[in-house]
């Protein structure tokens, strides 16, 4: 790193903490900014890790070219604990915590839920937190701002990682929360001795493997046939060929029966963990017992992913719960061979989604912070139902009928949303056969997912309510806009397919029994970049709707953060204009309170 007009003397004296730094520094031990994001690849090592108890001051030019005097980007008197290196510190960015972003991440653990800034206590616990977790390498301390899990945040991993993979700036998949500053800390020893899995409920699967592709009239057919493996708590997988032949059971609901089924075919992949080297031949008991408040992974056959794999949901149950939320995934849309496979504007289109996917991206410590999935959080008013979570493979906001092989792809894509969601909802009223009440959510595509199979719900859970949440879910736009994914919109007398957000409106017109929220910030970030309109047009567009719910509806409210953002049941910590707050909002709606209002 070149730093200008520094001579060798007070180089010296700045590394060793014998120099004093200029007046208008600020020591302290919290990552500093002059205001400039500078590139890794600019900044080299910004931090240089020292022993002792002093101040450590690093420092990079100016923006302005050929200054004199120095900036201070860090200042930090963390000293690494026994057993460890100093590895880097980065000001405003951290490393992926999910698996997608970082295929060695572990797990994560709250640190504090309030502190105003990072401390070496904090840095301790952080490496204790490590030391506990097998296959440890290395642990980031993450200070955050207005981040739901806490202002400090302990990330663990499996292998180390270079300052140059820290480019997050938010909270997890661009949620709310943001990055104030990241420290890194490497094990010297190496990873932690043993296996770590997630805690997970084992039983046995039936997953589903492409067989062969037809193509007619430019539609794509695709077949798949059925094989049965261990549901393993996974962190990874690796292709490997598996004949099994297993009774599988899954979890059920107090009053409904277990299910069997068995077949024995030639798989394309099975899970492994560290804790099993490959899923071979596997034989459980069914039983009726069901298994509460743990995530447990149910395939379904006949659903398809994009890439023609088999899918499924995930189950929740909970002792005695007799609501049921069903929530979709969120994660974009795709429509063409670019949109898809080379921007990759929609989640899981090439890789499918299942059971090992769910356990490989863990899912259940990501879905543990969506609101209505909090059951830890005093505040959520579905803390004691039963939860059933459908995952994002289809490209096409949980809605699409449609196989086709776009110009450029290698094979067919299935648009497939509109009947997984089904045969997923069929499904689960197997297992939870009669809910009192049903609640439908999502965020941001699931949240379009939610209001286009609302019809679908009420049809299988036939004489239940239904009730709607769609958190950042409005567009000025069609629904059919993109005709490839061929979206099947809801049928209702005031329902217009030019505007979807006349769905919501005309849903809740002909379900006055129902309740209808929708949540948005004042600015989205991430729809009108999807949905190719502007900003001010999409901003004005939410506010046309939140009228004209508030005017022509009674069981329709809204939620308005101000602010630029995406994404709102990641927390509950946000105020609309007035000051009313978000957990209030979505209680009073729980509970049928004749004070629920808009904000």
């Amino acid at each position: 790193m070149r730093i200008p007009a520094l001579t060798a003397s007070v180089l010296l004296a700045e590394l060793t903490g014998t120099a004093k730094p200029p007046a208008h520094v600020k020591t302290g031990t919290e990552a500093l900014s002059d205001g400039i994001v500078y590139p890794d690849t600019h900044i080299a090592p910004a931090f240089l890790p020292l022993s002792g108890d002093a101040a450590i001051n690093a420092y990079i030019p100016s923006s302005k070219p050929y200054v004199a005097h120095i900036e201070p980007r860090y200042v930090s008197g963390f000293v690494a604990p026994s057993g460890y290196t100093y590895s880097w510190v980065v000001d405003g960015y951290r490393l992926a915590i999910d698996t997608v972003g970082n295929k060695n991440y572990l797990t994560r653990t709250t640190i504090s839920k309030d502190a105003s800034s990072t401390t070496q206590a904090h840095v301790n616990a952080c490496t204790q937190f490590c030391e506990k977790t097998p296959t440890c390498a290395m642990a980031s301390v993450i200070r955050f701002n207005n981040f739901s899990e806490g202002n400090v945040v302990c990330a663990v991993y499996s292998a180390t990682a270079p300052k140059s993979d820290a480019i997050y700036t938010t909270g997890p998949f661009n949620g709310p929360g943001q990055v104030s500053a990241s420290y890194t800390f490497n094990r010297k020893a190496g990873k932690v001795p043993g296996t770590f899995t997630p805690t997970v409920t084992s039983s046995a699967v039936t997953t589903s493997s492409t067989r062969s592709v037809t193509t007619s009239s430019g539609f794509t057919t695709i077949r798949t046939s059925s094989s049965t493996s261990p549901t393993v708590a996974s962190s990874s997988t690796t292709p490997a060929a598996a004949t099994t032949s297993s009774t599988t059971s899954t979890p059920t609901s107090a009053s409904s029966t277990s299910t069997t089924s068995s077949s024995t075919s030639s798989s394309t992949g099975t899970s492994t963990t560290s804790s099993a080297g490959a899923a071979a031949t596997a034989t459980t008991n069914t039983t009726t017992a069901p298994v509460y408040d743990q995530w447990v992974w149910v395939d379904v056959p006949g659903t398809q992913c994009a890439d023609g794999s088999a899918t499924g949901f995930a189950l929740n149950l909970h002792a005695g719960a007799t609501e049921l939320v069903i929530s979709y995934q969120q994660g974009g849309s795709c429509y063409d061979y670019n949109s898809c496979y080379v921007q990759k504007t929609a989640y899981n289109i090439d890789s499918g989604f299942s059971n090992a996917t769910f356990w490989a991206q863990n899912q259940p410590n990501t879905l543990k912070w969506w609101f209505p999935f909090a059951r830890d959080n005093q505040w959520n008013p579905w803390q004691k139902a039963n939860y059933a979570w459908i995952p994002y493979c289809t490209g096409d906001w949980h809605a699409g009928d449609n196989t086709v092989l776009y110009p450029g792809a290698a094979s067919a894509t299935n648009h497939k949303g509109w009947s997984n969601a089904k045969l997923d909802m069929a499904k689960i009223k197997q297992m939870v056969p009669a809910p009192s009440r049903v609640l439908l959510a999502g965020s941001s595509a699931g949240a379009f997912g939610a209001i286009l199979q609302y019809q679908n719900a009420q049809n299988i859970f036939s004489g239940t309510r239904v009730d709607l949440l769609a958190d950042s879910g409005e567009t000025p736009k069609s629904a059919l806009a993109r005709p490839s994914q061929n979206i099947q919109p809801p049928r209702c007398p005031t329902c217009d397919d030019a505007s979807f957000d006349s769905y919501i409106v005309g849903l809740a017109k002909a379900n006055t029994g129902s309740r209808f929220a929708s949540m948005s910030w004042s600015n989205d970030t991430t729809i009108p970049v999807n949905q190719g309109v502007s900003y001010d047009d999409f901003s004005a567009e939410v506010v046309r709707l939140f009228k004209q719910q508030n005017a022509e509806t009674s069981n329709s409210r809204n939620f308005m953060v101000q602010g630029s953002g995406h994404m709102l049941l990641w927390t509950t910590q946000y105020n609309a204009a007035d000051g009313y707050t978000q957990a209030t909002f979505l209680n009073k709606f729980k509970t049928d309170d004749p004070g629920w209002s808009s904000h």
